[in-house]
C-alpha cells in the first residue's frame, strides 16, 4: 500500500500531468494516494518516514486542488485543509528532523497558508516561520535551485503584501532583490525552464509597481523582458500550458499598458494574441480554475482597450464573453460557492464598465446596452438561486446593485 501510494503520488501523478485535459486524472491519483496514506495513520507515531511521505503528499495534493498562480481545481477550502495537514505532520517531525525536501515543502505550505489570509497576524506569522526554515538553507545551500526557487516563492508572497498595504516603492525593492537571486539561478543554468519563469515572473511584478508608481514607460520595459523569456519557453516547449499563459499574461499587460500610451492598435493586437493562447488553454482542459478565471479576466481587458478606441459594440460583447466564460465554469462546477461569487462579481463589473463607456459616448449616451442589462438582471437572480439549494455560505449581492438595475428601467 505504501509502495503504490508513492508511485501515484510521484511517477504517475508526474507522467500524467503534462497530458491534455489531466487536472481531474491528477486529482483523482492524488485523492487515492492520501486515502492508502490514511489508511496507514496509526503507524504513523512510530513511522517517521510515513509522516514525511504523507505531509509531502498532502502538499502535492494541495496544490493540484487550488494553489494560486498554477493550473488547480479551483477547490481553495479543500485546498488550504489539505496544506493545514502538510503543516501539521511535518512539524511533528521537528525541526532536526526534517531533511531539505521535507524542510522546503514547510516553509513552502507556510507561504501558501499565509495567501489570502485576512487575519494580518496569523498571515505575517506564516510568513515568519517561512523565512526562517529558508534562512537556514540559504546560508548553507544557497546555489541549490529547489533553495532559490523556494526563497523566491516567499519574496513574492512578502512583496504582494507589500503591494495590497500600497507601498509599492517597498514592494518593488522586494521584487528587485528576488530578481537578482533569480538571475543569478538562471545564469548558473540557462535551459532551467523553473529559474526561466521565476525570473519571468519577477519582472512582472516589478513592472506592476512602476504602473502602480505611475511609471508606464518602465513598466512596458520590464513586461517586454518577461515577455521574451516567456516566449523562449514557449519555443522551447510549447505543449506545456502553463507556459503559454504565461506569455498570455506577458500579451495582456502589455496591451492595457499600450492603450494607457494611445498605442491602441498595437494594445489590440496584444490583447488578442493573449486571448488566443488563453482559449486554447482552457479547450485542452476546461477544469483547470486557473486557466478559465484567466480567460475571463484577458476578456475584460480586451473590452476595455476597445472601449478606449471607441469600438462599443466589441466591447460590449467581450464583456459578454467574459461573463459567459465564468457562467460556463459554475454550471460544470455548481456546488463550489466562488463559482458562483466569480459570476456575479464579473456581471456587475461588466455592466458598469459599459455603462461608463455608454455615458461617455454622445451618439450612445441616451441608450442602454440591452445585453448587459439582460446580464446584470441575471446576476440578481444567483444569490437567490444559491439560497434555493439550501448549501452552505452566501453568494454575495454587491450593494451597488439595486443602483445598477434601475439604469434598465
Amino acid at each position: 500500500m505504501r509502495t503504490l501510494a508513492n508511485s501515484l503520488l510521484g511517477e504517475l501523478h508526474d507522467t500524467v500531468a503534462p497530458l491534455q485535459g489531466s487536472l481531474p486524472a491528477r486529482e483523482l491519483l492524488l485523492r487515492r494516494a492520501a486515502e492508502y496514506l490514511d489508511a496507514l495513520m496509526p503507524e504513523i507515531e512510530q513511522d517517521r518516514e510515513l509522516r514525511r511521505e504523507v505531509a509531502l503528499g498532502y502538499e502535492r495534493l494541495a496544490q493540484v486542488l487550488g494553489r494560486d498562480g498554477f493550473p488547480n481545481l479551483g477547490d481553495r477550502a479543500t485546498s488550504r485543509a489539505s496544506y493545514e495537514k502538510a503543516q501539521t505532520m511535518l512539524e511533528g517531525l521537528g525541526e532536526d528532523g526534517l531533511d531539505m525536501e521535507a524542510s522546503l515543502a514547510l516553509a513552502r505550505t507556510h507561504v501558501a497558508l499565509s495567501i489570502g489570509n485576512i487575519d494580518p497576524v496569523v498571515r505575517n506569522n506564516h510568513l515568519s516561520r517561512a523565512q526562517t526554515i529558508l534562512e537556514r538553507w540559504t546560508a548553507t545551500q544557497p546555489s541549490d535551485p529547489r533553495v532559490a526557487s523556494s526563497a523566491i516563492g516567499l519574496w513574492f508572497a512578502v512583496g504582494n503584501n507589500h503591494e495590497a498595504a500600497r507601498d509599492y516603492v517597498r514592494a518593488s525593492d522586494t521584487f528587485k532583490k528576488a530578481a537578482l537571486v533569480a538571475e543569478g539561478v538562471l545564469a548558473m543554468d540557462p535551459a532551467s525552464s523553473q529559474a526561466n519563469r521565476d525570473l519571468s515572473l519577477l519582472y512582472k511584478k516589478i513592472a506592476t509597481e512602476n504602473e502602480l508608481l505611475g511609471d508606464v514607460d518602465t513598466a512596458i520595459a520590464y513586461y517586454g523582458k518577461a515577455m521574451s523569456l516567456d516566449e523562449e519557453r514557449v519555443t522551447r516547449d510549447r505543449a506545456r500550458r502553463l507556459w503559454r499563459l504565461d506569455l498570455s499574461f506577458s500579451y495582456n499587460a502589455l496591451g492595457s499598458l499600450l492603450a494607457m500610451k494611445g498605442r491602441l492598435d498595437e494594445a489590440i493586437e496584444r490583447h488578442r494574441q493573449a486571448l488566443e493562447l488563453r482559449r486554447d488553454v482552457v479547450a485542452e482542459d476546461p477544469n483547470d480554475q486557473f486557466a478559465t478565471t484567466s480567460l475571463a479576466r484577458g476578456y475584460g481587458s480586451y473590452a476595455t482597450t476597445l472601449g478606449r478606441a471607441g469600438r462599443l459594440d466589441a466591447a460590449t460583447q467581450a464583456q459578454l464573453d467574459r461573463v459567459h466564460v465564468l457562467e460556463r465554469w459554475r454550471r460544470t462546477h455548481d456546488g463550489r460557492i466562488n463559482a458562483w461569487n466569480d459570476e456575479v462579481a464579473a456581471r456587475v463589473d461588466a455592466f458598469a464598465a459599459l455603462i461608463k463607456l455608454y455615458d461617455g459616448a454622445p451618439s450612445r449616451r441616451a441608450g442602454r446596452p440591452g445585453p448587459a442589462c439582460d446580464m446584470l438582471s441575471r446576476a440578481a437572480q444567483l444569490p437567490g438561486e444559491w439560497v434555493a439549494t439550501k448549501r452552505q455560505g452566501v453568494v454575495a449581492s454587491p450593494e451597488s446593485l439595486a443602483t445598477l438595475l434601475r439604469r434598465c428601467r
